[in-house]
């Protein structure tokens, strides 16, 4: 199901642009082992980095908000 990808992928371009320093460069990374997963097809692949990425997101979210 390409939902939660999108979505994941989605939350993490949108806080990629708030972010700066070592928390932006280690997002974009993750964020870019996820889209090269994406193009992959391999859902082995794909579904770890995607709880990755959301972790991450999460973390890094919660660390922004509250500087």
């Amino acid at each position: 199901d390409a939902l939660p990808n999108k979505t994941a992928l989605a939350k993490g371009d949108a806080l990629y642009v708030e972010l700066t320093g070592s928390e932006r460069a280690r997002l974009g990374e993750v964020l870019a082992h996820f889209r090269a997963a994406l193009e992959s097809q391999d859902a082995q692949l794909i579904d770890p980095l995607r709880e990755r990425l959301i972790a991450l997101i999460n973390t890094l979210g919660q660390l922004h908000r509250s500087s």
